[in-house]
């Protein structure tokens, strides 16, 4: 009986252990994440560079390379025939025309206010 009541007392305080962090911690762990994720896009960025590096001087990633490049080609070639698709590129270019108006309207006003 002894040992169960000892080994449940060991158990309640490592889980107060963990259950009550405090507000440092919490701001110690943003940080680390933060830092974390930092380092995780400058290794992603290498990784890139290092990918094409190799597109560049290895011939069977260049071949591999151009393969998928032509085949991602035909694909959206055939895609692109398909109603749906189509009707969502038709969206996609009013969306664009809009942008580029609105755009164009904001350059002409701060260009007016310039000239002030």
């Amino acid at each position: 009986m002894k040992k169960i009541t000892v080994a449940l007392l060991c158990a309640v305080m490592v889980v107060s252990l963990f259950a009550a962090e405090p507000e440092t911690g919490k701001a110690e762990k943003e940080k680390q994440i933060s830092e974390l994720q930092a380092e995780r896009k400058r290794v992603q960025l290498k990784l890139i560079k290092v990918r094409n590096a190799a597109i560049l001087t290895d011939k069977r990633a260049a071949k591999l390379a151009k393969e998928i490049l032509v085949l991602n080609r035909q694909l959206s070639d055939y895609l692109d025939t398909k109603d749906e698709v189509k009707e969502l590129n038709r969206e996609l270019g009013r969306i664009d025309r809009q942008i580029r108006t609105m755009k164009l309207k904001k350059i002409g006003k701060s260009e007016k206010k310039d000239s002030k």
